[in-house]
């Protein structure tokens, strides 16, 4: 009996990994999707992503694991009558019940492990899921410069190029308007060619100019339009080569204290929910 007891447990743990494994895939495809706004363009490391992943897995897993029990159990039975091995066993005096015994334990310990998880462990993966997904929200799209287009993705800063060597990272035919001093096109810079290089901890990105000039309005213009509105006047000046640096701050991934979530619904496990019933 030991040995029909391991075989019948063989026949239907192969089938529910093997369901369970294909259900998980396409569950997070499908929840990766509804979130492909907010996650893809963002410049997300794969720290972040694989975060986002394991999140997503724990929660998919009671939703795929009584579609999977479903599946192995009418595979395996169905594999029993279809090659007579349901039959063999029955001649040999072992039950239905018997038969059965088996599966019916595995599934109770797994009902066991999956109301667990569902109780406990599920709501803190959505509470490190939403919070992690409302912090990427608020962050900026990955600064990307294409040509032919207008950038303002940094703060303060207006930058086209006409052309990109992809291979050398080289820009060519840059404008930049520069409003970090709170007035409009006060700055204009136009380069032939440069280049980006952003510092290893992502926290300033430098630009290197070559051949160029910058036009600025001159002091005295800019004392004078308050009470008239003269022709403009520009101070320019050449340069070989020039260096912008520019504040990444709003391209970094913040974290927000998970506190502010741990009230909804979502996040509280089965204790947490019975005592908020007086209050709903």
């Amino acid at each position: 009996m030991r040995i029909i007891t391991r075989f019948i447990l063989s026949s239907f743990l192969r089938p529910l990994f093997t369901a369970f494994g294909i259900l998980m895939f396409i569950l997070v495809m499908m929840t990766l999707a509804r979130y492909r706004g907010i996650l893809f363009g963002k410049g997300l490391g794969a720290g972040t992503i694989l975060e986002i992943l394991g999140y997503l897995s724990i929660q998919m897993i009671v939703a795929a694991m009584p579609v999977s029990v479903l599946v192995s159990s009418l595979f395996t039975m169905g594999t029993f009558g279809e090659k007579y091995e349901l039959a063999a066993m029955r001649s040999s005096g072992i039950s239905i019940r018997n038969i059965l015994k088996p599966m019916i334990v595995c599934v109770f310990l797994i009902s066991l492990g999956t109301f667990y998880l569902n109780s406990f462990v599920v709501p803190w993966a959505n509470l490190k899921f939403y919070s992690l997904i409302y912090d990427i929200q608020q962050l900026k799209p990955a600064f990307s410069l294409q040509p032919g287009y207008f950038n303002n993705s940094v703060n303060n800063y207006t930058i086209r190029v006409e052309d990109k060597d992809v291979s050398k990272e080289i820009f060519y035919n840059v404008i930049i308007y520069d409003h970090s001093n709170d007035r409009k096109d006060d700055r204009m810079i136009v380069a032939d060619s440069g280049y980006i290089k952003v510092d290893p901890y992502g926290r300033y990105m430098r630009m290197r100019l070559f051949n160029g000039a910058c036009y600025e309005k001159s002091k005295e213009e800019k004392m004078r339009l308050e009470e008239e509105d003269p022709p403009d006047g520009f101070v320019r000046f050449y340069y070989d080569t020039l260096y912008l640096n520019f504040d990444l701050e709003g391209f970094k991934l913040e974290r927000t204290e998970e506190e502010l979530f741990a009230d909804h619904h979502y996040m509280l496990n089965i204790k947490e929910l019975t005592e908020s019933m007086d209050s709903v």
